[in-house]
Order: structure tokens, then C-alpha cells, then sequence
């Protein structure tokens, strides 16, 4: 499990991203946004992990922090390569 988006699906703790807003009680909607954004908002971490520890595929803190730093970095790069790209066709 490397990404936010691998909480749901074929060796995750949830099937689906309904399957998932069930067990945590949000909406469904909600959720799908979250995985399509590849960010889960804190508050709900404590479900998440309590959640999928019942499940083969348990989701821990550590895991959760990984994946949203990894996140972050993702995007960091991106809007550095966005910013460069600027300053080179400006020249």
C-alpha cells in the first residue's frame, strides 16, 4: 500500500469507496472525493485505523502519515515544475 487510493480496492481493507464512507459513517460522496484527491482529512484517521484493524489489511498513523507526505511532495514537485516552466517561457 503506497498511495491514499489504496485503502479501497483489491488488497486494502475496503473494496470500495462506499464500502468505505459505510464503515466510517460519512458520505459517500465525501469519501470518493477524498480517494480522488488523494487526501484524507485528519479527523477521520482514528476511524480508519480502528476500522481496518479489523480487517486483513490494516491501515495504521504511520502509514496515513506516509502516504499524505508522499502526497505533499507529489504536489510540492509539481508546482515547482509549474513555477520554472513560467519563469522560462517568460525569457
Amino acid at each position: 500500500m503506497q498511495a491514499i487510493r489504496d485503502i479501497t480496492g483489491e488488497n486494502a481493507p475496503w473494496p470500495n469507496a462506499r464500502a468505505l464512507a459505510d464503515e466510517i459513517g460519512e458520505d459517500y460522496g465525501t469519501v470518493r472525493k477524498w480517494l480522488q484527491r488523494e487526501r484524507i482529512p485528519e479527523r477521520v484517521w482514528p476511524a480508519i485505523i480502528r476500522k481496518s484493524a479489523r480487517t486483513a489489511h490494516p491501515i495504521t498513523a504511520d502509514l496515513l502519515l506516509a502516504m499524505n507526505k508522499e502526497r505533499r511532495k507529489r504536489a510540492k514537485s509539481s508546482v515547482s515544475r509549474s513555477r520554472s516552466r513560467g519563469r522560462t517561457e517568460g525569457k
